[in-house]
């Protein structure tokens, strides 16, 4: 015997043409003899397949094994779809009967009698984790009474049942949740009876409900009726021939058949049109429907007593379509009530209810009819098309276009940043996503499944960045300038003094004429626009309210004869009586500031009256205009706005920050402080007592870009705190704003504090989004490190990725602090060419007051260069910018300039091929020579990037060949290489390619297993397996190593090198010092690390992240054993070392050269 689960109904359809009953054919059956399954000691009212496991609930104690065995459930089990055994590892008993489920594949909705579950009050409605069984606990609705019937759709959960109230609030037996557990309030529909069933499609506006109710929302519904998904109001037709009660529902996947479970008397299953309510198809048991479920194709239908004389029949399957039945499918069940409760997937039948056996197999509360035939193992394709149709601040609505499958999409997975927020149906294509962060980046993507559980790949990543959040709404007020009435019968005649307004068609026939002055709506939305009168005289018809077609009329001087014709009425007043105000909706006429001319016009001969503006406030009409978001901003001044500033200014030991802060008092505009505000450490302190007296007072003009020395306090706190909301959110340091015609961005180059800044980086996608959202015409930028600038310390590297991006959307100019001179670059493209027509200008200016450095040998592509205190001054015009460096008096440096803007480079979103062939080769101890085949693209490759250890190391222009210099003997190296164009695209990375530098026949290379990191504040704590090894002054950290030497036998050690790799910069590399060996990273702590001995053996300087670093150990390493150190810094700016557990950095070696013995 074979049920037919995946239906080819079109042999059914033909036949049924001819008068003929057909079965459906299909290529997926189950047998309807029960697979054999642990049983349970009661009656199950409901029944959940969810992945591989079945849920059911119902009023029982106790699952028994096949052999006996009595496991303790109360109410709620979990069993094994395919084995059919308990799953003892998942248990949430409940104190009462449990009558309807339902599941989002991670949750599943439990809802019942009871009111505790697991010792913990939960009133009717309860949330269990699927794969443990744990409380959610924080869903806790407070339901009044049972609850029959659940459906999930989206993050919204629909109840019905035979409740009064949910959390206090009136819910007449339906009610509708969010997935957290909150009572929607706009959702209040009331039934007159009980619900007993509830459903829903996917992609419908539509939730049906059933039960024993006459009357939705006092509309007449007999049983069963469709609620307005969002307000509860009822809709749709009434459903023909509908039993009351229904006991069930369940709807095909795109809402366009619902099906019922009839009882009391009539018994029968029903198909209905739902759109008309016409019912198709039906078939009458000889006891009621208990339970119904639509799945592919099929309609599964529950009952008792039997059906056409079979007592022993409690279930059978009918094709959607024809309502012909499977005559292969019919299982037979021992006791009366048989069927509560039916669930389906490609998996198999569940079914539950009132029995002890299944066509003779020990099946009791539940059975289940395993899937057999071909299996579906085919994955549907991934959704394409992944876009937004609306962004709000708080909420993001997505839409989709539809993957396709070989046997039917069931559903569609979102997820947001990587982690799912919803589960949708196979025909639902779209997703609304609520509860989000203004001004905040989010990745989404999309995949779908099929009833079979296969899933798609996920969809391209869509980035979406939502705007501030805007005012609250804002309700405008406006009193007329100017009202009258006018009189046909007095055509020359002036009533603009009266204290009425008269609207009449006899004796005289009378007009009144209104207009306000509106003003503060441009570029606000307008929500809504009301016109409110007050009577002064009663009238069965109020008149009707049209526009004007001009309105340049004067109450003074208007007559009958003058007065501006009426276009088509807006709207109508109803019946009015004296004394009582009376609105009417205008909105479509207010749009924009400026007049709003309207004539109110008769309907009746008994006319109305309303009060003027001579009548005084209290009866004078009124214009209430409701808007929302920011009005336009006022016209910029006449002078164009200024940017002026420089980076690393005060300490309280110096007074060069006064000098510059008096420079700022003398010119307006904003103030740029470029990072490292105050020194040392950038505390609270610091900010008031140093960087307060000069800079500080023009404080609430600065928007500042956060620099390295913040950081030295946590967090950088002290800074957000004193900068506030001008410095953007704490844990991102990044933000824009607008000045004139330009948009300015501010960056955080602290890229190690806040996610990194390459491409995929939080604040590269933020700066991509926000660069696609501004409307302003111009692009400048500034932040701390410079990514090019003179010298050996290059700590801005790591911002050549967010230059790109600002290349490639047209930016005019880049300026950044931290090197403490100044110095202005040539304009330079993505990859640091010059580039005159559309490259950015970058200037350095580390000349805030703090201290001045040597000026270093001129990069590439340096300009100018000087030697003096000052800040910069940039005045951004509308098609050019003019910069002036203004120095401190007695300086005598200073530079100039004015340039053009520019408009953004050619649109090329076309990356070019990855490059092939890539070639690593052995030159030495200290180098590897990299060569590759060129990559193409569909304009011209730029340049390359080389990356060493997952860390770029050169970019190059379009050679083909590079000499990796400086590394350490005897270590590979892994490298990979990208190609980039002119519109900032980056190919796809090449192969990899390893080589290991030479190691002479004299000289071990040892890899250090055994290194940590013990800090004084967490004196208990081991970081043995951290990524890295610290050292620090200020929260006092010590790096920890340990070297076991073998191999040296009798040979002299001639010199030993310790090769350490930075990954965060300090002043201070550290000083290194022997210690005891007795000691392991995997437990080693503060407080049982062996203290240093001895003077240090050697000491680092200043350290640059990507860097290696050598430690002379000569004298103290001497032979084969055992060697240990403590490394240490007094600098409250430590540096963080790679580890031997790093994945993505070199951890420290020990270098060796031997002599003879």
């Amino acid at each position: 015997m074979r049920l037919l689960l995946a239906a080819l109904v079109g042999l059914a359809l033909s036949l049924a043409g001819q008068g003929v009953l057909a079965p459906v054919m299909a290529d997926v059956h189950v047998d309807d003899t029960p697979a054999p399954s642990w049983r349970l000691n009661g009656r199950t009212y409901a029944t959940k397949i969810v992945g591989d496991t079945v849920f059911v609930g119902g009023t029982f104690t106790a699952a028994v094994s096949p052999t006996g065995q009595s496991v303790p459930r109360r109410n709620l089990a979990a069993f094994d779809l395919t084995t059919g055994a308990l799953l003892t590892d998942w248990r949430a008993d409940v104190d009462s009967t449990v009558q309807a489920l339902d599941s989002d594949g991670s949750w599943l909705y439990v809802g019942g009698s009871f009111t505790n579950v697991d010792g913990q009050t939960r009133r009717r409605l309860a949330k269990v984790g699927v794969g443990s069984g744990d409380l959610d606990p924080g869903f806790a609705p407070n339901v009044n009474s049972t609850v029959r019937a659940l459906v999930l759709d989206g993050s919204s959960l629909y109840a019905g049942g035979h409740f009064t109230s949910v959390d206090g609030a009136s819910r007449l037996r339906v009610a509708r949740l969010s997935t957290t557990g909150q009572l929607d309030g706009q959702f209040t529909p009331e039934a007159n009876g009980n619900v007993f069933g509830i459903t829903k499609a996917p992609s419908s506006p539509v939730v049906y409900v059933s039960g024993p109710f006459g009357q939705l929302n006092g509309v007449n519904r007999n049983g069963v009726g469709g609620l307005n998904a969002v307000t509860g109001a009822t809709t749709g037709p009434s459903f023909g021939s509908s039993a009351r009660p229904t006991l069930g529902l369940t709807v095909n996947e795109d809402g366009t058949m619902l099906y019922g479970a009839g009882g009391s008397g009539l018994n029968a299953v029903s198909a209905w049109n739902s759109s008309t309510g016409v019912r198709v198809w039906t078939h009458r048991a000889m006891g009621d429907i208990q339970a119904i479920e639509h799945y592919d194709g099929t309609v599964y239908f529950g009952f008792h007593e039997g059906f056409q004389g079979n007592t022993g029949l409690r279930i059978l399957a009918a094709d959607d379509l024809t309502g012909a039945l499977d005559p292969d499918f019919r299982p037979t069940f021992n006791l009366f009530w048989g069927v509560d409760a039916i669930d389906v997937t490609a998996d198999g039948v569940v079914v539950g209810g009132d029995f002890t056996q299944v066509s003779g197999v020990a099946a009791q509360g539940w059975a289940r009819f395993p899937g057999s035939g071909t299996p579906d193992e085919t994955a549907p394709s991934p959704p394409t098309g992944l876009h937004t149709t609306s962004v709000q601040p708080t909420s993001v609505a997505l839409s989709w276009s539809a993957a396709s499958d070989d046997r039917g999409v069931a559903g569609y997975d979102v997820t947001r940043d990587g982690v799912p927020v919803a589960a949708v149906g196979g025909t639902t294509l779209t997703f609304n996503d609520t509860a989000l962060q203004p001004e905040s980046t989010y990745r989404y993507a999309v995949r779908a499944r099929d009833a079979a559980g296969n899933e798609s790949a996920y969809s391209a990543e869509l980035l979406v960045t939502t705007p501030e959040l805007g005012p609250e709404p804002e309700e405008l007020v406006f009193g007329p300038s100017d009202d009258a009435t006018v009189r046909q019968d007095q055509p020359q005649g002036n009533f603009g003094g009266t204290q009425r307004l008269s609207v009449d068609l006899s004796p005289a026939v009378q007009h009144s004429l209104i207009r306000f002055e509106v003003d503060g709506v441009a570029g606000r939305d307008v929500e809504r626009a009301v016109l409110s009168l007050a009577a002064v005289d009663q009238s069965e018809a109020g008149g009707t309210v049209a526009p004007t077609g001009e309105a340049s009329w004067d109450e003074d001087t208007v007559t009958w004869n003058t007065a501006p014709a009426a276009a088509a009425p807006v709207a109508t007043l109803p019946r009015v009586n004296a004394g009582v105000r009376y609105d009417v909706d205008v909105t479509s006429l207010v749009t924009a500031d400026g007049d709003v001319s309207l004539r109110l016009q008769p309907q009746s001969a008994n006319g109305a009256d309303y009060g003027s503006k001579e009548a005084g406030a209290a009866l004078a009409p009124r214009l209430e205009v409701t808007v929302a978001g920011e009005p336009d901003p006022p016209d910029p001044p006449t002078d164009d706005p200024v940017l002026v500033g420089a980076g690393d200014i005060a300490a309280c030991e110096t007074t060069d920050d006064e000098a510059t802060a008096a420079l700022l008092d003398d010119v307006e505009g904003t103030v740029m402080a470029l990072g490292d505000t105050v020194y040392p450490d950038a505390t609270a302190q610091q900010f008031a007592d140093c960087y307060g007296p000069s800079w500080g007072r023009h404080l609430d003009r600065t928007r500042p870009a956060v620099g390295n020395h913040e950081y030295q306090s946590p967090d950088a706190a002290p800074y957000f705190a004193y900068f506030g909301s001008a410095a953007g959110q704490p844990d991102q340091g990044w933000y824009s704003y607008d000045v004139g015609t330009w948009h300015i961005v501010v960056l955080n180059s602290n890229c190690a504090r806040v996610g990194g800044c390459g491409t995929g980086s939080p604040q590269e996608q933020w700066l991509r989004a926000d660069l696609e959202q501004t409307t302003r015409d111009n692009i400048a930028a500034y932040w701390h490190h410079p990514w090019q600038v003179s010298g050996t310390r290059q700590d801005g590297t790591e911002m050549g990725d967010l230059w790109g991006v600002l290349h490639q959307h047209g930016a005019e100019f880049v300026v950044a602090g931290h090197e403490h001179f100044y110095e202005r670059f040539a304009p330079l493209d993505a990859l640091a060419q010059p580039d005159p027509s559309f490259g950015m200008r970058s200037f350095v200016v580390g000349t805030g007051g703090r201290s001045l450095y040597p000026l270093p040998t001129p990069a590439t592509h340096s300009v100018v260069q000087g030697q003096a205190f000052g800040v910069l001054k940039v005045t951004l015009h509308e098609d050019s910018y003019e910069w002036e460096f203004l120095p401190v008096p007695g300086s005598g440096f200073t530079d100039s300039g004015i340039s053009a803007v520019h408009p953004a480079p050619p649109e090329d979103t076309e990356p070019p091929t990855a490059p092939t062939g890539l070639i690593a080769t052995q030159a030495g101890q200290d180098r590897i020579d990299l060569a590759w085949a060129a990559a193409s693209d569909n304009q011209a490759v730029l340049g390359y990037q080389i990356e060493r250890d997952a860390t770029a190391v050169a970019t190059v222009g379009d050679l083909l060949a590079y000499s990796d210099t400086g590394l350490v003997a005897g270590r590979a190296y892994t490298y990979r290489v990208r190609a980039r164009d002119g519109g900032g695209n980056w190919s796809a990375w090449s192969e990899p390619a390893t080589a290991t530098t030479s190691v002479p026949s004299d000289t071990i290379v040892i890899p250090l297993e055994q290194d940590s990191t013990a800090r004084a504040d967490l004196p208990t704590r081991n970081f043995g397996a951290a990524a890295t090894w610290l050292v620090d002054g200020n929260t006092v950290k010590d790096g920890l190593l340990r070297v076991d030497v073998a191999g040296v036998g009798d040979r002299q050690v001639l010199s030993a090198t310790l090769h350490v790799h930075c990954v965060d910069p300090s002043n201070n590399g550290g000083s290194f010092f022997a210690m005891g060996t007795g000691w392991d990273e995997g437990s080693v702590t503060w407080n049982t690390a062996p203290p240093a001995t001895g003077p240090a053996l050697d000491t680092l300087g200043r350290v640059t992240v990507g860097q290696d670093y050598d430690v002379d150990l000569t004298g103290y390493v001497t032979g084969d054993g055992s060697y240990a150190l403590r490394v240490a810094s007094s600098a409250p700016d430590g540096a963080d070392y790679a580890s031997s557990e790093s994945t993505t950095a070199p951890g420290p070696v020990l270098e060796l050269t031997l002599g003879p013995p």
